[in-house]
């Protein structure tokens, strides 16, 4: 009896068990699985830091970073949980972005959480506005042989950058002189520049010594510019400062630690170690030294020319060097230009009656009452009028902006002939491939000079005018 109420017994608790494994089943096909995050977005301030977003789910998760500057604490767990984001400083100008997704260990669910860190700059453009140039003259660049040989990048730019290149060359960082890496950028800055580099040591090999500067935007490497850098060997010759008209070339040179005298061509044909004949060179180039300018006349506009040059210390080695330029001379059309339509003497100040073109910006004018420049042709005065804005007085070198009467000094004293230059400069910031030049031939004193010429020329400016603008030229 008893092992019968057993069996009976057995049966229920089976059936109540089997009934309850039924609804348990039914019951976990009714919970779904789920992943809630607290958050859609953080943002970080400059400079990083730590912040924090809770997760919802029932069951295992895993997050990760879609960058090594972010970084969470814990990167799995199981349930409810709140998650740390850590972001690291990138002193970056501009907001960086990046993701931290969300997924369930089985893969079903997954979200997302855009981290956003702010620039160290306000305001820094998108990457559509953004501008990096190199405005120097060619993209290759020649450095003399001696050791702190000098010149200049001209960095045209609305963002940060830096400068990586070879340990022989030396910028200035606003402070010192700092000789540059090709692995890390040890001079940087911001914005339009001119940053000066010098050679840290003299090159006494024959041959250049050659690498790349590179000019990219700090930190993030998206804009990059470069150029190519020699330090002459000590036979080589090189264009220094090559000034580009219309009708010819200006130019001066730069030269190897052992070069004491040259010969230069200036051709539209590319010469060659197979073309080059020294009895040519000596009998048929033109002949220079490191410490002169030259200027190349009488060449066609538009065309690109080679200039090839040789050292006499080259020609008397086994194996002579030459160095080849290319430049391409600027086109007579649509040129700034500053017409001289008259000019006269009043109270030892010779006016100038100018005529800007729609193409010019503003204008110089140059005056020389000695006769020195009559006998330069016009890319020779061009680059040593070029040379001396550069390095002599600014006050000097003021540009006009408007045609009509401009005064010009003069010197006092008896003399006939004043050779006066403009040189226009046009929209874009750059000097014209055309220069105007004209001789005025004056007599006698002074005096004379102003009594004959205030009469017929000076077509109703009054002398209250002239004397005002007298006035503020004694002032520039």
């Amino acid at each position: 009896m008893y092992v019968i109420i057993m069996k009976r017994t057995g049966l229920v608790i089976l059936a109540l068990l089997s009934i309850c494994f039924l609804l348990g089943c039914d019951k976990d096909k009714d919970e779904k699985t789920y992943l809630i995050l607290s958050q859609t977005e953080l943002t970080f301030e400059n400079g990083g830091g730590s912040m924090s977003f809770m997760i919802e789910s029932n069951t295992d998760w895993v997050v990760s970073s879609s960058e090594d500057w972010i970084n969470v604490v814990p990167t799995h767990g199981n349930g409810n949980q709140e998650v740390m984001v850590n972001v690291a400083n990138q002193w970056n100008p501009i907001v960086q972005e990046g993701t931290l997704s969300v997924r369930t260990g089985d893969g079903s669910q997954f979200a997302n959480i855009k981290i956003k860190l702010q620039g160290a700059i306000p305001g820094y453009p998108n990457s559509e506005d953004k501008v990096l140039a190199l405005s120097n003259n060619s993209n290759i660049m020649a450095l003399g042989g001696q050791k702190y040989f000098k010149d200049s990048l001209i960095i045209t730019s609305n963002i940060a950058w830096d400068i990586k290149g070879p340990d022989w060359i030396e910028a200035w960082d606003g402070e010192r002189w700092r000789p540059l890496s090709q692995e890390k950028a040890v001079v940087y800055g911001m914005g339009n520049t001119t940053v000066r580099i010098r050679t840290a040591s003299s090159n006494d090999e024959i041959h250049n010594r050659e690498a790349t500067l590179v000019i990219a935007e700090r930190m993030t490497g998206q804009l990059s510019n470069m150029i190519e850098i020699h330090q002459l060997g000590k036979y080589i010759v090189s264009p220094g400062r090559v000034i580009r008209l219309s009708t010819g070339l200006g130019m001066d040179w730069i030269c190897g630690t052992n070069v004491s005298s040259f010969y230069y061509n200036v051709s539209e044909k590319m010469e060659s170690a197979v073309t080059i004949d020294p009895n040519d060179v000596i009998n048929n180039w033109n002949e220079s030294n490191p410490t002169y300018n030259n200027g190349e006349a009488g060449l066609k506009e538009n065309t690109m020319y080679y200039i090839t040059t040789i050292s006499k210390e080259s020609l008397n080695t086994d194996y002579y060097q030459y160095y080849t330029f290319v430049v391409k001379t600027k086109s007579s059309q649509n040129q700034p230009f500053a017409n001289i339509e008259d000019v006269f003497w009043y109270d030892d100040i010779m006016y100038l009656n100018m005529n800007m073109n729609n193409y010019a910006f503003a204008y110089f004018v140059f005056g020389d009452c000695g006769g020195v420049w009559k006998k330069y042709n016009t890319p020779l005065l061009a680059k040593i009028l070029y040379d001396n804005m550069l390095t002599g007085n600014t006050n000097n070198f003021v540009p006009f902006t408007t045609s009509g009467y401009v005064p010009l000094s003069a010197p006092e004293g008896e003399f006939s002939d004043v050779h006066i230059v403009s040189w226009a400069i046009g929209n874009d910031g750059l000097l014209s491939g055309l220069l105007e030049r004209k001789t005025y031939t004056f007599g006698g004193s002074s005096k004379a000079r102003e009594t004959k010429n205030i009469q017929s020329t000076i077509n109703g400016v009054s002398k209250e005018e002239l004397q005002t603008m007298k006035y503020l030229l004694r002032r520039r």
